[in-house]
């Protein structure tokens, strides 16, 4: 019995070896080198099957000679990119038909010789290649090097075999394994298990961002979970992770992933084969400036802005700087597993409440730095209130400048004025102390005096925030017409037929305007996305440096850049302002949606610079989902104005965002009596448009959260 148990065993081991190497693909190894052939016959064997052949090389002619006495040309083999159709190759595939094709060749070879001392050196420069047969793709493509120093002359031959033979021991088995399982992986598309490699990670700096690493690795696309380990004698953290993406798709996807992290400051990325190696750089300092910050307002409040930023999560190293010339408090320090977002949510959680802070007012953001204005206790004697005249251009500067200081000056309550011009921003920047009661006092004041100069006849109100007054110098009453939006007055004119309230999604959705440097305006829509002024909208709707935000009730304010991100085409903003509070919209999920479910859309559609309907109601059903690039189907056409829209489902979620579909527009001249005239005629349009579904913004939206 046992000898039969035994037998069996045997022949079970038998078949699946013999399956094993039945099923694998066929190679065929050649060069113009025989220790080559040999050396890569067995670098290859565990991969792929041999293919025995008596191949020979005539040095005099250059040439192969295969089995059957084809005579083939090693120059067409070894050619900087290899070519398919050549006659060589052909040959070869015709006489032995393998699957992969394995070269080897001296690239260079160089021998200097000092006769009068009997010294000579030799240099050497291997290449190999591996080339899959049926698509011509090259997997692996590897030069190596070997020279000697000088030293006493020998014969030809053996220096050369022992230069060729040195190069061919730096050959690396596991590169050619990794490339050639990485290319059956993504020609496949079977599930991968990979290794991420995060060097050069202290341990302190490990627990910090482990969870941001897992969440990150996870996001690009994974089957199960990531399982993750430190190793203190190397400083480094591994992932291993299983996925059914492509290698290069879930590389693509990670690299994507990571950079959507605002808690790590940047990355280098490089993939080896099935391995994947992430080099975090180090950290830079995070600023936060209260500026508008009196020497009598320093002592209290400066040390709870300080406690506030210091009790944030993540936050260490922190120190303080405070300037009674500039009345700008500075806190720099480091920030590890979280955004500088998470900072501000702290401090405003920090001030709730607090009197002291009422008048505390947002300036600009970035990932490094946020800028805030403290304009402190009512007639605090040294606090700087900030007046900005927008929309001046240089050759306009000093006439605007002076006239506008003038007439600031002449204001009661107005002290110790002085300005700046910003060429970047076209903006004067005044700032002044002010005696009066208030902003709105001197607002008021401002504006009477505004009436009595002609040159600024046609000046208008800004976006302000607290401790700030805004005004935009225009030339004409048209010129005002197209910065500012039209209030409209029909908020709840009708309900939703979906079955959700109009005017709460109306509340939601926003007009934007994003100005270029040269003053050419482009419109789009946006919508809310938080209570405190994240929006979302499409990235090429804000791809010029300044954005207005709009909302349905008609107040326009200044919008920041959060985050952008090319690629999917969406984008973040926040609205500068502290006071006000928004609708945000209910955001759904997008994977549940099915075809033929209705939908609505509020956008606002237009283009050059005709009229903007604002806040329109499109309505259709989802008529294809999983198109290019994951995008939804809609039965909705896609106008100029509505990228960057909301699209509703009938429960008043949002599922995806309106992308642009191209229109065929032409210049044509019309004539009118005796007039002519050139307008932009829409001559073909797409019956359908198409939505990104809502659940690529996910690591967008968890930055406003």
């Amino acid at each position: 019995m046992n000898t039969l148990l035994k037998t069996l065993v045997a022949l079970a081991i038998w078949v699946v070896g013999a399956s094993g190497v039945a099923n694998a693909a066929s190679v065929l190894v050649v060069s113009s080198e025989p220790a080559m052939v040999d050396r890569l016959t067995r670098s290859v064997q565990p991969l792929l099957e041999p293919i025995p052949n008596k191949i020979t090389f005539d040095r005099q002619e250059k040439s192969l000679k295969t089995d059957e006495g084809t005579k083939v040309d090693i120059a067409s083999l070894t050619t900087q990119t290899f070519n398919a159709d050549l006659k060589a190759v052909k040959a070869l595939e015709l006489e032995y038909e393998p699957d992969f094709l394995l070269i080897g060749w001296v690239q260079r070879e160089e021998r200097l010789e000092y006769a009068s001392y009997g010294l000579e050196l030799l240099e050497m420069v291997i290449q190999v290649r591996l080339v899959d047969m049926k698509t011509g793709k090259t997997v692996f493509n590897k030069q190596l090097s070997h020279g000697t120093d000088f030293a006493s002359k020998e014969s030809d031959d053996s220096l050369r075999d022992d230069v060729l033979t040195n190069a061919l021991g730096k050959f690396n088995d596991e590169a050619l394994a990794s490339a050639y399982e990485s290319f059956v992986s993504d020609a496949q598309g079977i599930q991968n298990r990979l290794r991420i490699s995060v060097m050069d990670l202290n341990q302190e700096i490990y627990f910090a961002l482990r969870s941001t690493i897992l969440t990150a690795v996870s996001r690009a696309g994974i089957e199960g979970e990531a399982r993750i380990s430190y190793s203190n004698d190397f400083n480094e953290a591994t992932v291993r992770i299983v996925t059914a993406k492509k290698v290069t798709d879930y590389y693509r996807e990670l690299y994507a992933s990571l950079s959507a992290v605002q808690s790590i400051d940047g990355f280098e990325l490089e993939r080896q084969g099935i391995s994947i190696n992430l080099l975090l750089k180090p950290q830079s300092p995070r600023i936060i400036s209260v500026r508008t910050l009196s020497p009598a307002d320093y002592g209290s409040v400066g040390r709870s802005m300080v406690s506030f930023i210091s009790g944030a999560e993540g936050v260490s190293n922190v120190t303080q700087a405070y300037s009674e010339v500039d009345q700008t408090l500075t806190v720099s320090f480091l920030l590890t597993g979280t955004s500088i977002y998470s900072v501000d949510g702290a401090i405003w959680a920090g001030v709730s409440g607090d009197d002291r802070f009422k008048d505390l007012a947002m300036g600009k953001l970035d990932e490094k730095e946020i800028e805030y204005f403290f304009s402190g206790r009512e007639n605090a004697p040294l606090s700087d209130i900030f007046v900005t005249l927008k929309n001046v251009a240089p050759s306009d500067y000093k006439e605007l400048a002076t006239l506008f200081a003038d007439l600031l000056g002449k204001t009661k309550g107005v002290r110790n004025l002085r300005y700046r011009y910003d060429f970047e921003n076209e903006t004067v920047v005044y700032r002044l102390n002010f005696e009066g009661a208030n902003l709105q006092v001197l607002d008021d004041a401002i504006l009477r005096r505004l009436l009595t100069e002609e040159k600024f006849a046609f000046v208008s109100k800004g976006a302000e925030t607290i401790g700030n007054l805004s005004y935009v110098f225009n030339q004409s009453a048209e010129e005002v017409e197209a910065r500012v939006a039209k209030a409209k007055e029909d908020k709840g004119a009708a309900n939703s037929e979906a079955g959700s309230d109009l005017s709460v999604l109306d509340d939601s959705v926003v007009f934007i305007e994003n100005v270029d440097e040269d003053g050419t305006v482009s419109t789009g829509t946006g919508f809310f996305v938080s209570e405190s002024g994240y929006v979302l909208t499409n990235a090429h709707v804000v791809d010029k440096p300044y954005v207005l935000v709009t909302t349905f009730n008609g107040y326009q304010y200044r919008a920041e850049k959060i985050k952008s991100d090319p690629e999917l085409d969406l984008a973040l903003l926040r609205v500068v302002t502290n006071v006000d509070r928004f609708t945000p919209a209910k955001v759904g999920n997008s994977d549940s949606v099915r075809r033929g479910q209705p939908v609505t859309v509020i956008g606002n559609p237009g283009w050059g610079a005709g009229e903007v309907f604002d806040h329109s109601v499109l309505k259709g059903i989802v008529s294809g989902i999983n198109r290019s690039s994951g995008a939804l189907q809609l039965s909705i056409t896609t106008y100029g104005g509505v990228s960057g829209a909301p699209v509703f489902s009938d429960a008043g979620e949002v599922i995806g965002v309106m992308v642009a579909v191209p229109m065929g527009l032409a210049n044509t001249v019309v004539l009118a009596g005796n007039q002519a005239a050139e307008v932009t005629q829409v001559q073909q349009m797409n019956e359908f448009g198409l939505a990104i579904p809502i659940n690529f913004a996910r690591s967008l939206i968890a930055i406003a959260r």
